[in-house]
C-alpha cells in the first residue's frame, strides 16, 4: 500500500515536470512565431517578441531604417568663381533628410586648381576650372559642382604714413644743408687761392 502511494506520487510529479517543460521549451523553439498569448515591443531598433515574459525572438525592425535615395549640393556663398587664395563652402544634403546613413565623401577633379576637405570647403590654388564631386557611402549617389578659379592680380598700395611730410621736410633740410656746406668750402678755397683777399 505504501509502495502504491509512492508510485502514484512519483507519477504526479513526473507529469507536472513534463507539463512545465512543454510550457517553457515550446515557445522557445517556435522560431519567433508569435501566438495569441504572445506580447511584443520594440527596443533600440529591434522587434522583441515575448511569451510569458520569456524572450522568444530578437529580429531587426525593418521600419526603423531609412535608405538613401539621392544627394544634392549647393553653396553657402554667392557665385561659382573665386580668386586664388580664397575658399568656397559647399553643402551636401543626403536625401531623404532623415536617411539613416548620412556619410559622404568629397573629391576634386584637379587638386592643383582647387582642393576640397571632408567638410565641403573648397580652397583655390591656381587659375582654371574644377569639378567638385560628393558621393554617398550608401548607394553611391553623386552630385557635382563646377568652380572657376581666377588668378586676378591684386595690386597693393602701401599706406601713406601721417609723418610722411616730416620725412620730406627733413630730406630737404639735409639737401640744402649739404649745398650750403659745399658752398662754404668752395668759398674758403677761393679765399686761400687769393691770399685771403675777397
Amino acid at each position: 500500500m505504501k509502495a502504491q502511494r509512492m508510485n502514484k506520487k512519483i507519477s504526479v510529479m513526473a507529469l507536472l515536470a513534463i507539463v512545465t517543460l512543454v510550457a517553457v521549451v515550446l515557445p522557445l523553439t517556435g522560431e519567433g512565431e508569435a501566438t495569441t498569448a504572445d506580447a511584443g515591443y520594440t527596443y533600440g531598433g529591434w522587434s522583441v517578441v515575448t511569451s510569458a515574459d520569456i524572450p522568444v525572438s530578437l529580429t531587426p525592425s525593418a521600419d526603423t531604417y531609412v535608405a538613401v535615395t539621392g544627394i544634392t549640393m549647393m553653396t553657402k556663398d554667392s557665385g561659382t568663381t573665386i580668386d586664388v587664395g580664397d575658399s568656397l563652402q559647399l553643402v551636401a544634403t543626403v536625401m531623404p533628410e532623415d536617411a539613416s546613413d548620412q556619410a559622404v565623401s568629397w573629391s576634386s577633379s584637379n587638386p592643383f586648381v582647387a582642393s576640397v576637405d571632408s567638410m565641403g570647403v573648397v580652397a583655390a590654388h591656381g587659375a582654371g576650372r574644377v569639378t567638385i564631386t560628393v558621393i554617398t557611402h550608401e548607394g553611391g549617389y553623386t552630385a557635382t559642382y563646377v568652380v572657376s578659379v581666377s588668378d586676378r592680380l591684386i595690386t597693393h598700395t602701401p599706406p601713406v604714413s601721417d609723418n610722411a611730410w616730416l620725412w620730406s621736410f627733413g630730406l630737404l633740410v639735409v639737401m640744402f644743408g649739404a649745398i650750403f656746406v659745399y658752398a662754404l668750402i668752395k668759398l674758403y678755397k677761393l679765399k686761400g687761392e687769393n691770399g685771403g683777399r675777397p
